[in-house]
């Protein structure tokens, strides 16, 4: 079965908008506002927690598009903009005039937006925020599996001993979905070394760029120069407030045993969500 290629970052016309565009205007906004801002396949998504309150995609004739859901904005509009209906979205073009009214509407979005906030998406805005200058630094969320509904929660780069990539799942107690998390992570693993030799080449072309592109746009992001084709990728599955007396992570590893490739496990303490070298890591299933 043929497999699909994974793509990541902006073309240069979309790179260009956000540099000194009206998509410039948009991301200074979100910042300013608190958004967590990830690079998508020419998109761009703005997030509060794990609210999309923009998804920017370029076009290669025409403005780019925001979408947005309607249950975040006032009538469907944005500005004197009424947004083009389709499902539960609204779009827009971005031009000048639209994106200083989303620059001053941005606020209100934000309050609208904090009454869906769920516990887990709390918890991955906290490890993205915890860990830029730990060992391991996060610099991707909601991952879309090529091909696939599913959904990666975290990527992250682990620089020392050796440059490795870290496909994160993060799961809350008392998620029943814990006991299946290893099977969920391995399937991942699938999509960015599918030969079991390393990291596919679309994948470290596709992170290169984004973390060229990144920093180039003023954000955080890694040095592009440690993603590599064949570097080592592993799986770490991160469970907070988890109860010792429950079965759920029990019954994880005894699947994580039966597969073949090690997956690993992580329970933060105390609130401390800063992730430690894999020294101090669980591998599931060796217990």
């Amino acid at each position: 079965m043929s497999r699909y290629k994974f793509r990541r970052g902006l073309s240069d016309k979309l790179f260009r908008d956000f540099l000194s565009g009206p998509c410039a205007t948009v991301l200074c906004a979100g910042r300013n506002a608190g958004l967590d801002v990830r690079l998508r396949p020419n998109a761009v998504s703005l997030y509060f927690h794990g609210r999309s309150l923009a998804s920017i995609k370029g076009r290669s004739r025409l403005p780019a598009k925001l979408s947005i859901h309607h249950k975040y904005l006032a009538d469907g509009r944005i500005g004197d903009r009424v947004g083009d209906r389709s499902g539960s979205y609204c779009t827009f073009d971005v031009d000048d005039a639209f994106a200083e009214a989303y620059a001053t509407q941005i606020g209100a979005m934000v309050e609208r937006a904090k009454t869906y906030v769920h516990r887990e998406e709390t918890l991955e805005l906290r490890l993205l925020q915890c860990n830029d200058g730990t060992p391991v630094n996060c610099f991707d969320r909601q991952i879309q599996m090529p091909g696939r509904k599913l959904r990666l929660d975290l990527m992250g780069l682990l620089t020392d001993p050796v440059p490795t990539l870290v496909a994160i799942e993060v799961k809350r107690y008392p998620d029943n979905s814990i006991q299946e998390v290893p099977r969920q992570l391995y399937e991942y693993l699938g999509v960015f070394d599918p030969a079991r030799a390393g990291l596919a080449s679309d994948v470290a072309r596709s992170y290169q760029k984004v973390c060229e592109q990144l920093r180039a746009l003023g954000l955080e992001g890694p040095d592009p120069n440690q993603i590599s084709v064949g570097m080592p990728v592993v799986g770490l599955v991160i469970v907070s407030d988890y109860k010792c007396q429950s079965r759920l992570l029990g019954r994880a590893h005894k699947l994580a045993a039966r597969l073949e490739q090690p997956i690993y496990l992580w329970l933060p303490t105390a609130n401390d969500y800063r992730i430690p070298a894999p020294e101090q890591w669980e591998r599931m299933g060796y217990r």
